[in-house]
């Protein structure tokens, strides 16, 4: 088989590559403005427009807002797809200091502009992936949370229920004890050990 040369792939990808610009113009009242719309993300941006759109769905404690996955979706689009400046609330800053985000305005912003119906094929692309895919990921962050919080809770309950059991137990019983805790959690990584650790409790 022969050999292809890696300039020639690379024209190749050149010439085939998908345009990663559209303009619209939208007017007000009697002037109008140009939207420049990026319509091909990258790897890393992908992963900087998943990671925006999830932290705003959940708050400082971990627990899912349902209501703000369109509005930071939608935002979220607008600041990263679109060359619109992003709307602030103003004299509110955000836990790192920058000024927060006005998600409400943001959203009414890509409501009143009708983005989701844009006449472009890459652009469509786009929203036929991302959505989905952020999608994805408020599911998974939903799960860890729930994990997370099961392992804390199955701890917890273990903690109390090995403090009861030794409260009142002979030396010699408690080494016998220490023991099998040793033996249940060998060569175990942090999973593991927890269920290590409930399964020398059934013993």
């Amino acid at each position: 088989m022969k050999k292809i040369a890696v300039n020639t792939v690379k024209a190749f990808l050149k010439e085939n590559k998908k345009e990663d610009a559209y303009t619209q113009v939208f007017t007000v009242g009697d002037s109008s403005f140009e939207v420049s719309f990026h319509t091909a993300l990258t790897i890393a941006e992908k992963s900087t427009f998943l990671n925006r759109v999830v932290s705003g769905c959940f708050d400082a404690t971990g627990k899912f807002r349902p209501e703000y996955v369109s509005p930071m979706l939608r935002a979220t689009i607008l600041q990263m797809c679109t060359n619109i400046p992003a709307m602030t609330l103003k004299n509110e800053t955000d836990e790192v200091g920058v000024p927060a985000l006005d998600v409400d305005a943001m959203n009414e912003l890509y409501l009143a502009m009708d983005l989701d119906h844009v006449q472009n094929a890459g652009y469509q692309d786009m929203l036929n992936e991302m959505v989905p895919l952020c999608g994805q990921a408020i599911d998974w962050k939903k799960s860890s949370i729930l994990a997370d919080h099961g392992t804390d809770t199955a701890l917890r309950d273990l903690l109390e229920g090995l403090a009861d059991k030794v409260k009142d137990i002979d030396t010699e019983s408690l080494m016998q004890y220490a023991g099998i805790l040793s033996e249940g959690t060998k060569g175990l990584g942090e999973g593991g050990i927890l269920q290590g650790l409930l399964n020398s409790r059934k013993a």
